[in-house]
C-alpha cells in the first residue's frame, strides 16, 4: 500500500520580519530573495584577488594508461538495463 505525506504550504518572512500568508507574498518574498542572492552585477569585485588564490600542481596521475584500463575494466562490469542511481547517470549508452 502507498500512501503520500499532505502538504502544507510553507510560509516564508520577507526582509522586514513580516510572515508571508498566501502563496502570492510567498513568490514575492522568495523572488526578492533569490534577485538578492544571484543577481551579483552590483557588487564590485576585485579580479586581481584571483591571483591570491594558491595553485594546486596538475595530477598527471589520473591520465596514465593503467587508470584508463581500470576505468574500462570497471565500465564493462556495469550491468545493463538499471535505474540511474542518485546523480542520474544512466548505464546504458
Amino acid at each position: 500500500m502507498h500512501t503520500t505525506r499532505s502538504t502544507t504550504q510553507k510560509h516564508f518572512t520577507n526582509t522586514n520580519g513580516k510572515l508571508s500568508m498566501n502563496a502570492k507574498e510567498n513568490a514575492k518574498t522568495l523572488k526578492a530573495h533569490l534577485h538578492e542572492v544571484f543577481i551579483r552585477d552590483m557588487i564590485e569585485i576585485d579580479p586581481t584577488t584571483v591571483e591570491e588564490i594558491a595553485q594546486r600542481s596538475t595530477a598527471t596521475t589520473l591520465d596514465t594508461a593503467s587508470m584508463i584500463d581500470e576505468a574500462k575494466a570497471v565500465i564493462k562490469k556495469i550491468k545493463n538495463n538499471k535505474a540511474p542511481g542518485i546523480p542520474g547517470i544512466a548505464t546504458d549508452m
